[in-house]
């Protein structure tokens, strides 16, 4: 499916799923790429094609930054406080041309595991005496 026709499709799921959303609410984007083996699979960046997604969350589909489509996913991705994307070989059960998979949510936080807290292991140690 063409990159122009994905805002039809976006909206068509909103509308059919009934989802709504704060025009401020603040999100998660998860993204599984799939790409073809070999040179096209290691050629693609995951920040290029991440940065492609969130265009396209925000209905600018090519172009100037200033034409965008009149159907936006997401008003802004200053809104997006978490991603996750990882690039994978088509699997073989699927064609293609199967793109891969989005996943939107509302962000919750959550500690990390490099998250500073009280007792963690990146906190100096005290010398044993």
């Amino acid at each position: 499916m063409a990159k122009k026709d994905s805002p039809n499709r976006f909206k068509k799921g909103q509308t059919k799923h009934n989802v709504r959303y704060d025009p401020d609410a603040r999100f998660e984007v998860v993204v599984l790429l799939y790409l073809k083996k070999g040179k096209r699979h290691d050629i693609h960046d995951v920040d290029n094609r991440l940065k492609d997604i969130l265009d396209a969350l925000q209905g600018r589909f090519g172009g100037p930054k200033s034409v965008r489509a009149k159907y936006r996913l997401i008003e802004n991705d200053r809104q997006v406080s978490r991603v996750v994307i990882e690039k994978q070989p088509i699997p073989k059960s699927l064609s293609d041309d199967a793109g891969g998979r989005l996943l939107i949510r509302i962000y919750e936080p959550r500690r990390w595991p490099l998250q500073r807290t009280k007792g963690d292991q990146f906190r100096k140690r005290r010398k044993l005496r």
